[in-house]
C-alpha cells in the first residue's frame, strides 16, 4: 500500500506495525486482521481509512474499528507524511 502510495500519488509515506490491536487514533490507512489464520503480515487481511477519528471501509462509516468488525485489530499503520 505504501509503494502504491508513492508510485502512483507521489505520496511519501511511514508504515508502522502496530502491536496491541486498537492502532492508537492517528490519521491514515489502517490494515486489519480478523484471526483468520491469514500467515503474512501478522494476518492482515483488509484496509480501512481512519481520519478525524472515523474509521471508513466498504463505503460506509463507522466510530471505531470495533464497530466495522468486532474481530478485527490493527496490525499496521500508514501515515501520509505531509512535510
Amino acid at each position: 500500500m505504501a509503494d502504491y502510495l508513492k508510485r502512483i500519488w507521489e505520496y511519501d509515506s511511514e508504515v508502522q506495525t502496530i502491536a496491541g490491536g486498537a492502532g492508537g487514533v492517528a490519521d491514515g490507512i489502517i490494515g486489519v486482521a480478523d484471526g483468520g489464520g491469514m500467515k503474512f503480515y501478522d494476518g492482515l487481511c483488509h484496509y480501512m481509512y481512519r481520519h478525524g477519528g472515523k474509521i471508513y471501509s466498504w463505503g460506509r462509516e463507522f466510530t471505531s474499528v470495533a464497530e466495522a468488525d468486532a474481530k478485527y485489530q490493527v496490525v499496521r499503520l500508514i501515515k501520509i507524511k505531509t512535510a
